[in-house]
């Protein structure tokens, strides 16, 4: 059985469905903008299954809280000044922006032609071919859950040092151990997954304050730096090669600082 085709006439404003009916469905008709996503979704062959909770800034939010990137960067930031010093922190940082934008814009436009919760396995499927497609979209859905878990447990993990960090900084004969590192993570697991089973309808609430914690949390940082400064580099510090202190060779270093800020 041939699937039925359905496409998207937006230069003339409309939305047509050939699954049979031939029928039309006008944009300006779609005043709510959850009205053009479902109608997105029924010309993909889908039903609406799900209640829609999240805000354009609590999309936002919660994109903002996955990526983290300040703060993830910043968790490399002693070790990519241990591969290439200052000028690998600085510039690698810049690289790794530039990759990270021809991949984002990628995406989005795969993302805008064929929205789908399955992401990336869901879009090799559609895009690969056809005799090709479902070993590509299972090795890709795979390669996505492992670096989703990757991801999370190292974000966990650094919540979990950076807990126990505090607690010697404010506590000088306080000494933690790893079983207590250790119980420190599994809470962090529960803190953050609570909210999921117990309420998720302040999900979209609780992103969006993590998104203000996470910017505010920078301007603080990043004044505090700048006013408790002793002293200053000379701006050629930054573009001076030759820091690293790794023992790879500078090419070699330059890769796994980009790496690390990507």
């Amino acid at each position: 059985m041939a699937p039925r085709v359905r496409a998207f006439v937006f230069g003339e404003k409309s939305i047509s469905d050939s699954s049979g009916d031939g029928s039309e469905l006008a944009l300006e008709s779609l005043g709510d903008p959850h009205d053009l996503d479902n109608a997105n979704l029924r010309a993909q062959g889908h039903e609406v299954a799900l209640q829609r909770s999240f805000s354009p800034l609590a999309a936002l939010g919660l994109g903002f809280s996955i990526t983290a990137s300040w703060a993830g960067y910043l968790s490399n930031f002693g070790q990519n000044l241990v591969y290439g010093g200052p000028q690998n922190v600085v510039f690698g940082l810049l690289v790794a922006t530039v990759v990270q934008w021809i991949i984002t814009l990628g995406l989005s436009e795969v993302a805008s032609a064929f929205p789908s919760a399955g992401g990336q396995y869901h879009f090799t499927y559609i895009l690969a071919p056809t005799k090709h497609k479902r070993f590509a979209a299972f090795t890709v859905g795979w390669m996505t859950l492992l670096g989703w878990w990757v991801i999370t447990c190292s974000g966990l993990s650094l919540c979990a040092v950076s807990v126990a960090g505090m607690v010697n900084f404010w506590h000088d004969g306080i000494e933690m151990a790893r079983w207590q590192v250790y119980l420190i993570y599994l809470a962090s697991v529960f803190l953050t997954a609570a909210p999921l089973f117990l309420s998720p309808k302040i999900v979209p609430r609780f992103v969006q304050a993590a998104l203000y914690l996470s910017v505010t949390g920078f301007f603080v940082i990043f004044c505090m730096v700048l006013g408790l400064k002793k002293r200053t580099q000379p701006g050629s510090f930054i573009t001076r090669s030759g820091q690293g202190t790794s023992g790879w060779s500078p090419g070699t270093a330059w890769v796994l600082g980009v790496g690390n800020a990507l």
